[in-house]
């Protein structure tokens, strides 16, 4: 059986250069992106209003989690970013059997339609 979460996919809730947070896993995890961070309950979705400098950059990004009382990174990377699109950060547990505290980390970069984004560009 399936689970099936409808979230809001405009760009004023889920801006362009902003990090959307799926916490899937029965941990709780901390999401750093370079300076800034979210803590995300299990099951729960938050939006990070990080905006990477104009013109772009990159992000160090970081995912910990807690189990039992301890701190651990589970996921460390650089990424290229700019504010041409959204990223969504699944966090969800390992396939694995047996290793309840091993979870898995994806990202999907969305870059919205031309006709999406005119719709929420500033009028000059």
């Amino acid at each position: 059986m399936y689970d099936v979460d409808v979230l809001p996919d405009d760009l004023v809730t889920f801006p362009l250069g902003s990090y959307r947070i799926f916490n899937r896993s029965p941990l709780p995890v901390k999401v750093v992106l370079s300076n800034q961070s979210a803590d995300v309950a299990p099951n729960e979705t938050r939006v990070l209003m990080y905006l990477p400098p104009a013109g772009g950059g990159s992000v160090s990004a970081q995912i910990y989690t807690s189990a039992n009382s301890t701190r651990r990174l589970i996921y460390a990377n650089t990424w290229g970013d700019d504010n041409n699109h959204r990223t969504d950060i699944l966090v969800s547990p390992s396939p694995r059997q047996g290793m309840p505290n091993f979870i898995n980390v994806g990202r999907l970069l969305d870059n919205p339609t031309a006709l999406l984004r005119k719709e929420y560009l500033p009028k000059d």
